[in-house]
């Protein structure tokens, strides 16, 4: 409605008798103008509210922040915008490196932040965005080179994709090296919340390498603080009973939490996911209100309140 054909004066070739800001098409374009408004309010609240922020790792859902959506939400309606105002030829440069960049931040997002709990979801979010990167990647070297007369952008494309998806399945997460970081060795909240989400990945995993990782986790800081190698030696597996183990690795991630809290005080999103994570391990409600009244209190950002 708002993308007028300037050169015979129409606001819409479907309609010859509505002309560019006469008469009823700017009424149109104004109620055009509020709805689009009112529709990235509403998918904005819903994304941030509605996500499925949890601590269930069999979720395949379950994510602990809604930013990587909400940057998802804002890019398609970037693209949307201007593939509708810049779509001459003129403005393909433009539009071939929009769809770069956000690909590229999108990729990031996926592989270093890692938004999803899950390592499956995780792991197919990372293949997309990375086969979508490296597709807008050829979309430019393509258009770039030509003028030269080359052709081959479209089979170059394709060939490549095994190698890419093979690069971003074997791409060591950046999660681990924080992992076998003492907590504090590290110098940001996030690393701390990501040492400590890996450890609940693990603990809920009966993989051979989470055992693995857990048993050199657990030999590497079992003399950190004195009083804790009967929770360490339990943790190792000197006790048999599955439900005990269970209920040991919630009790440590406790721990966990409490020491990055001290650490960095004054973070709302530690606290927050404390809070998350009592929400669904501990029955004590007000210890949960309480945690989130600190947390209100921390100068949470928008997507975090």
């Amino acid at each position: 409605m708002l993308n007028c054909d300037h050169e015979n004066g129409n606001a819409n070739s479907a309609v010859n008798e509505l002309k560019c800001w006469k008469g009823l098409h700017i009424l149109y374009c104004v109620s055009a103008v509020i709805i689009a408004v009112l529709f990235v309010l509403m998918a904005t609240i819903a994304v941030t509210i509605f996500s499925d922020i949890s601590w269930n790792y069999k979720n395949s859902l379950s994510k602990f922040t809604s930013s990587a959506d909400l940057f998802h939400l804002f890019s398609k309606m970037l693209w949307v915008l201007f593939f509708t105002f810049f779509k001459k030829d003129k403005y393909e440069w433009i539009l071939i490196m929009l769809l770069l960049a956000t690909s590229m931040i999108f990729f990031y997002q996926q592989m270093i932040v890692r938004p999803y709990l899950s390592p499956a979801s995780t792991l197919v979010w990372c293949l997309v965005s990375g086969i979508f990167t490296w597709t807008n990647c050829m979309l430019l070297l393509t258009y770039i080179l030509a003028y030269s007369g080359f052709q081959g952008g479209f089979e170059l494309c394709f060939t490549a994709y095994p190698l890419v998806i093979l690069a971003v399945a074997f791409f060591p997460s950046p999660l681990e090296k924080r992992f076998m970081t003492r907590l504090s060795g590290l110098s940001t909240a996030a690393e701390c919340f990501d040492h400590i989400r890996y450890y609940i990945c693990l603990a809920a995993s009966d993989s051979f390498k989470s055992k693995v990782m857990l048993r050199g986790y657990f030999k590497k800081f079992n003399e950190d603080e004195e009083g804790d190698e009967g929770r360490y030696e339990r943790l190792r597996g000197k006790r048999k009973v599955k439900a005990d183990k269970l209920k040991m690795h919630v009790e440590y991630t406790f721990h966990l939490f409490k020491e990055a809290i001290e650490k960095f005080p004054e973070s709302a999103f530690l606290k927050i996911q404390y809070a998350l994570f009592l929400i669904e391990k501990q029955e004590d409600k007000n210890l949960v209100l309480r945690e989130l009244l600190c947390a209100a209190h921390s100068n949470p950002s928008l997507v975090e309140q």
